[in-house]
């Protein structure tokens, strides 16, 4: 049984785990620590898939982005009369 997961997996689990903080902490107390603790890795993964912390909170704007985007098409946005 393999022990590594797929990249992008993986890079996924580490902007759940700071999704997760962000929510619960807010950004400015955000480490790479607590993303990586969250996401049960070690550190040397997160610099695998992120070059730094700003690295990796834009991937996480650029997600909220897509799903903000993804929910107006097919909801069709609402609002207006």
């Amino acid at each position: 049984m393999a022990r590594t997961k797929p990249g992008e997996q993986r890079r996924s689990e580490l902007l759940d785990a700071a999704e997760s903080r962000v929510l619960q902490d807010g950004i400015d107390s955000l480490t790479v620590d607590d993303i990586t603790v969250g996401a049960g890795v070690a550190k040397g993964t997160f610099y695998l898939h992120f070059t730094n912390k700003d690295d990796l909170l834009g991937a996480l704007r650029d997600r909220y982005v897509q799903r903000f985007v993804s929910s107006q098409r097919q909801g069709g946005g609402g609002g207006g009369g």
